[in-house]
């Protein structure tokens, strides 16, 4: 079985190798210019039912295609993942796996790591989140394409065991983790989410070998909270 860590080392060198042949480097990745080099254009059709997909132009080429979005950093996930689902095969022979094999959902869950990796790349990932020590604000000012939510997942690629909690509106939207354990939310982390939540600012607090880490991301018709809880003494 495939592990998280072997699947981040084998993305690392993906991206390397996509960057070395684009020539489009980090920090902060325009996917748009990234498919450019690629040879692929981008349209965006208003009438499109989904967020994204692949349109054949004839003699063999083809666009991606995008909607339109009032938020820049979806449609820029939104061709980043259309660039990702190109690469999945050659990701799943990197990994040993046959294409075949792997489920519709494993295929889109790899485009989207893909796609995150894309928009943001190691090292500059690492660096900068060592750097600002894990802030989500700070890592959003050095990787503009992305989303709040995408540069969170990157979190969980750190080697600390990390759980990311995202709350939508005051319901939980999703909750990931890069190990075993934790399914539910502790005390801390729910108090340390309830703070953020009514005083609409950044909660950094520890207990024992526990931190959590919470962000407001408010804005007047919807508020989303992001808990980065980070676990030192995981066995």
């Amino acid at each position: 079985m495939v592990t998280y860590v072997e699947i981040s080392q084998t993305l690392d060198e993906l991206i390397e190798n996509l960057q070395e042949t684009t020539g489009v480097y980090g920090p902060s990745i325009d996917p748009f210019d990234l498919a450019e080099r690629l040879r692929t254009s981008v349209l965006v059709d208003p009438t499109l039912p989904a967020r994204a997909c692949r349109r054949e132009l004839g003699g063999g080429v083809s666009s991606i295609v995008i909607a339109p979005d009032d938020r820049d950093e979806r449609m820029c996930f939104a061709t980043a993942h259309e660039i990702g689902e190109e690469h999945v095969a050659n990701l799943c022979d990197r990994l040993g796996l046959s294409i075949t094999d792997c489920s519709e959902r494993m295929r889109e869950d790899l485009a989207n790591r893909i796609a995150s990796r894309l928009l943001v790349p190691n090292p500059w990932f690492h660096e900068v989140a060592v750097e600002s020590d894990f802030d989500l604000f700070e890592l959003k000012q050095a990787f503009s394409f992305a989303s709040h939510q995408v540069i969170s997942w990157r979190m969980l690629d750190a080697e600390t065991p990390t759980i990311i909690t995202i709350f939508d509106n005051g319901q939980r939207y999703s909750r990931k983790a890069n190990f075993s354990g934790w399914q539910e939310m502790q005390k801390l982390e729910k108090s340390s989410w309830e703070q953020c939540r009514r005083r609409a600012e950044t909660v950094d607090v520890s207990h024992g070998s526990v931190r959590v880490q919470v962000w407001p991301i408010h804005e007047p018709d919807w508020r989303r909270e992001i808990v980065r809880t980070t676990l030192l003494d995981w066995e």
